[in-house]
């Protein structure tokens, strides 16, 4: 477990810009304080013939655009949220990218590597659980004597970990982020 890092604000605003919200707030001393969100979106009632991935798949469909320089690329995803896995793994995979989801824990991680020829690119969660991505990206590089460039994506904004990130060459995304915004980040490195 970790401490807050006080970003709560910051990814709110960035998420209110993103979607074209509006946020405001009234507090009172000793009442209390209500946020109020108006989103340019309209209220739906959820469907009960929708199956249980449905959900999941409407928020992660994004039509993946092709690069030809992208097609057949390797492409390790080290990410601990389920949803996040398996949209990325479509999302990506629809790009043209050969996907390979590196598991967390050490025999598995170990293991899938052995199985894996050749890497292109690491995308990175920073935060995973109580370990974090720079160490995973350190360990593949390790594993493959390769620099391979790498993309962690985090909410985390101490310049403290962005010096770690640049000095380590690896680019950063910070949330919340699209998934056409990844896609941009690591074609740009194979332009």
């Amino acid at each position: 477990m970790h401490d807050g890092l006080g970003l709560g604000l910051s990814i709110v605003s960035r998420v209110v810009k993103l979607i074209g919200a509006t946020l405001t707030v009234q507090s009172e001393l000793n009442k209390g304080t209500i946020f109020t969100l108006k989103t340019p979106f309209a209220i739906s009632e959820p469907s009960n013939d929708l199956d249980a991935n449905s959900d999941i798949d409407d928020l992660i469909r994004y039509d993946a655009p092709k690069f030809a320089s992208l097609n057949a690329l390797h492409l390790a995803v080290i990410e601990d949220d389920r949803a996040l896995i398996q949209g990325y793994q479509q999302y990506f995979s629809a790009a043209g990218f050969i996907v390979h989801l590196i598991p967390l824990s050490a025999e598995e991680f170990q293991t899938e590597l052995m199985q894996i020829e050749r890497l292109d690119f690491i995308l990175s969660d920073y935060r995973l659980g109580d370990q974090n991505g720079v160490d995973y990206i350190k360990r593949i590089r390790e594993e493959f004597n390769c620099d391979i460039p790498a993309l962690i994506i985090t909410a985390d904004t101490s310049p403290d970990h962005i010096k770690r990130f640049e000095d380590l060459n690896i680019k950063t995304l910070h949330k919340p982020i699209r998934p056409d915004e990844i896609l941009s980040q690591i074609s740009k490195h194979f332009q």
